[in-house]
């Protein structure tokens, strides 16, 4: 992400009311390891949001897609909640395309792009109705605008890596693991800054804008200047285009001495925020805020990191309606119980099923 803010605590269980599971789902995490110095493992660990009891599902190996330790590795997720399948995008080995079988703690396949020039995702989404991975990459090109390097809107065939460009768009950062898919009117919302035209969207070429892409042609449909980011969106909007979503910003609002982090309503086809919730003053979220889910049915909202930076793991879950942090744990044994060596590993996935 743009910006990480790494704080170091000790934070501890905390446990309020029951929730329902079963309108909720579980917290899945996807972990990556080394059980050695120069060898890597990832694993699947099922969380329970009411009191942060873990189980771990199953444990494998990456294959190809890394080598020596995993968690120097940062791929690019996105998970189709129909199957459980997560796709993550290594574009550290030029996009090499793994996917995850998350309930079943397998590695399905992996595959390489077919296209020489695809630097593999910076942004994803996946789509049921087409069985394709669309999103942004960065690319070049000789003259005009992308001469500097510009974002390009593309499609993926998870299953065999072969790649298609669509269309060159004129900014040159975007936001990843973190955008909304609306398959219904074919439209990609994503946040971007450094806006390439003459006239930009936003006072500061580092401000963000919400970007509307056309997936069926990847051409630009409207660019909007924010004044909050948005770090993860819940998985439905309604019929007027507003939807759920885990932001930083409204400062003036929270007033929070850590973080400003809120809950918020976003309307996708305006931009405009509406606050719902701050997060409770006395919380830290320790790093890796994108990495995180909303819960089956929306009332809950869970975020984590590894320790492989921070020196401290952490999972939080947030009842949406109050902002009060519901979990907050270190996940105590989860260490030893893995054979991480020296006690480190990464959260790569944080997914409510």
């Amino acid at each position: 992400m743009w910006c990480t803010r790494v704080f170091l605590l000790l934070v501890a269980t905390l446990g309020f009311a029951e929730v329902d599971i079963s309108a909720t789902g579980n917290i899945y995490l996807t972990i990556a390891y080394c059980p050695g110095n120069f060898n890597g493992a990832g694993a699947i660990v099922e969380v329970n949001p009411t009191n942060g009891a873990w189980t771990i599902i199953g444990k494998f190996t990456w294959g190809q897609a890394t080598f020596g330790c995993d968690i120097l590795y940062d791929p690019i997720i996105t998970l189709d909640r129909t199957t459980g399948l997560l796709y993550m995008d290594f574009t550290e080995d030029a996009g090499y395309i793994v996917t995850l079988d998350i309930q079943k703690a397998k590695v399905v396949r992996g595959v390489n792009s077919g296209d020489i020039w695809f630097t593999g995702f910076e942004n994803m989404g996946y789509r049921d109705d087409t069985s394709l991975l669309q999103g942004i990459s960065m690319t070049v090109t000789e003259n005009g605008f992308c001469f500097d390097g510009c974002i390009q809107f593309g499609q993926l065939t998870p299953t065999n890596g072969k790649y298609k460009s669509t269309q060159n768009l004129p900014f040159k950062a975007i936001m990843d693991d973190s955008h909304y898919l609306d398959t219904t009117s074919n439209t990609y919302y994503v946040q971007a800054s450094y806006d390439l035209r003459a006239k930009p969207c936003a006072p500061a070429q580092s401000d963000e804008c919400m970007l509307a892409i056309d997936t069926t042609t990847g051409s630009l449909t409207s660019a909007i200047w924010t004044n909050y980011t948005v770090y993860k969106y819940a998985q439905q909007t309604d019929s007027s285009g507003n939807i759920l979503a885990w932001v930083y910003g409204f400062e003036g609002q929270c007033k929070n001495p850590y973080d400003d982090y809120a809950f918020a309503t976003v309307n996708l086809p305006t931009a405009k925020a509406t606050l719902l919730k701050c997060i409770q003053h006395n919380i830290i979220v320790v790093m890796d805020e994108w990495i995180s889910s909303f819960s089956n049915d929306d009332t809950l909202f869970a975020t984590g990191s590894g320790d492989a930076e921070s020196g401290v793991p952490q999972l939080l879950v947030f009842d949406v309606a109050t902002g009060q942090a519901t979990v907050n744990t270190t996940l105590p044994g989860l260490d030893k119980a893995l054979g991480a060596n020296m006690g480190l590993f990464d959260i790569w996935s944080v997914d409510f099923m």
